[in-house]
């Protein structure tokens, strides 16, 4: 539910396998994907915010729609811890998107897909005990179910990433590191090259602390450290190597190369 996991790699313009719609959208879809690819330079805000302009003019624009979605929670994840208002914003733009996405085209994953992983961040900007009360869990938690069945190597695993950081992340007694661990296994498992999954997986290895746990998720990091980048989603893969860079020193760990 909070902090909820890897963000999109390319999907490819005519994901549908059809035209996108008149020339107008193609030309907005294409302008929002080099944006998108280029995201690592500006946090995404210059994605999201022409894809703002062009939902505003298109609403029944799908391909539109669900990028929203994706460069909301790509924005949303990358504010810092105390900006929760704007955290909230962005994450509810993006929730919208992703619904009328899965409105547009029930039967895509895209929709829902980056829908709860805004709600994911959503959830973290009122706090995971006030989104539990709320009943925000089945609305994060089902479409990503949902999606794993359907598409699950859909943003290069990230579904996975997604289910067990969610597993990880509840309070207890809801929180399950044995599945968490199980998911982020399957996402690697998926994408041999995730770089985020290896994170999670670290710390919910560390946290577990079993015979060989801790082995394991130092060894985890030290790959993530030697990870030559550029395998699937540069900007995606950068982030994680941050992510792992902070949890290193949050375990106090010396991990050569972060």
């Amino acid at each position: 539910m909070v902090t909820p996991s890897g963000v999109s790699g390319r999907i490819a313009v005519d994901a549908m396998g059809g035209d996108l719609g008149p020339p107008e959208v193609v030309a907005a879809v294409k302008a929002a994907d080099a944006l998108y690819d280029a995201r690592d330079a500006d946090g995404g805000k210059k994605a999201y915010e022409a894809l703002q302009a062009a939902v505003a003019s298109h609403p029944d624009a799908w391909d539109l729609q669900w990028r929203l979605a994706r460069a909301a929670f790509w924005v949303s994840e990358g504010l810092p811890a105390k900006a929760k208002a704007e955290r909230k914003a962005v994450s509810q733009v993006g929730w919208n998107a992703g619904e009328a996405a899965m409105k547009l085209h029930p039967d895509r994953p895209e929709g829902p897909y980056f829908m709860a992983l805004c709600i994911g961040e959503y959830s973290r900007s009122i706090g995971v005990l006030t989104a539990l009360r709320q009943g925000i869990e089945a609305k994060f938690r089902d479409p990503l179910l949902a999606v794993s069945k359907k598409a699950p190597g859909l943003d290069h695993g990230g579904v996975w990433n997604a289910l067990g950081r969610y597993k990880f992340e509840l309070p207890w007694p809801k929180k399950d590191v044995n599945e968490s661990i199980r998911f982020l296994r399957k996402a690697i498992e998926v994408n041999p090259a995730n770089v985020r999954a290896r994170v999670f997986l670290a710390e919910s290895l560390e946290d577990r602390d079993d015979q060989g746990d801790v082995d394991e998720a130092k060894k985890l990091l030290a790959e993530v450290a030697r990870a030559p980048g550029r395998q699937y989603d540069p900007p995606e893969e950068q982030r994680a190597v941050a992510m792992a860079r902070d949890l290193a020193r949050r375990l106090g760990w010396q991990v050569e190369g972060l």
